[in-house]
């Protein structure tokens, strides 16, 4: 309850110097992060929206917000733009690739993740996230080369991976 009373102080704060000073989008975009803290997500939307350029991080939380708003197209569009700007950053690879197989868009969602694979050298996450998709496409012996080289390059993801591939 303290937190939340002193996410509110400065809520009430940073709105009060942006009333004073609207061109300071670090305010906006420091009040943003509070509202997706408190869960208020319209409010995160609409500083997030305001902002020139988002970090990665905000544009994973926004595409997720237009998800939750059953636009798909435009979670879409905020993560392709955003692997414009960071495309070392592996969320967005797994993100839009998520949305995309979600839609059955699985040609689309396997480009990214190569596209991911291609550019990152070390990244486990997106060989098991192109293993799960081939599982969907029953390419069984693709999804097990995949895990096996997730596992290769990340040991500690057996943890992960226990009792999950039978739900495939």
């Amino acid at each position: 309850m303290e937190k939340e009373n002193n996410s509110l102080m400065k809520i009430a704060q940073l709105t009060q110097q942006l009333e004073e000073h609207p061109e300071q989008y670090e305010l906006r975009r420091e009040r943003a992060h509070l509202f997706l803290e408190m869960g208020l997500l319209k409010e995160a939307a609409a500083d997030l929206d305001s902002l020139i350029q988002l970090t990665s991080v905000e544009a994973v939380a926004r595409a997720q917000m237009h998800l939750i708003e059953g636009n798909a197209q435009k979670a879409e569009e905020t993560l392709r733009l955003s692997l414009g700007m960071y495309p070392d950053s592996k969320i967005e690879y797994i993100s839009l690739s998520q949305i995309l197989s979600a839609q059955k868009k699985y040609p689309e969602a396997l480009d990214v993740l190569q596209k991911g694979i291609d550019r990152i050298q070390i990244f486990p996450e997106a060989y098991k996230e192109r293993g799960r998709i081939r599982m969907l496409l029953h390419d069984s012996q693709g999804a097990m080369d995949d895990l096996k080289k997730a596992l290769e390059q990340d040991p500690d993801m057996l943890q992960d991976l226990n009792g999950k591939l039978t739900n495939l």
